[in-house]
């Protein structure tokens, strides 16, 4: 968000920066959603659209946490 400035927003992202507990670090990135979404409402233009096909013999280790897949990443059974 170019130009954002709210200091209670900056305060709560700052400290979730600094917790290593999960469960307060959800609560504070949700307050800070909150926040920005009050102050900053928006409409989105688009959706990414993307197409996944699976195959129980294709293999990834490290995709399950991936958003977006290197092909080199697979391996056939």
């Amino acid at each position: 968000m170019t130009f954002y400035s709210n200091p209670e927003y900056d305060a709560i992202v700052e400290q979730q920066t600094l917790t290593d507990d999960p469960d307060e670090r959800l609560d504070l990135i949700t307050q800070a959603l909150q926040i920005e979404a009050r102050d900053v409402p928006r409409i989105n233009l688009f959706y990414m659209v993307s197409n996944i096909a699976y195959n129980k013999d294709l293999n990834c280790k490290v995709c399950a946490g991936l958003e977006s897949y290197n092909w080199s990443e697979f391996s056939w059974n």
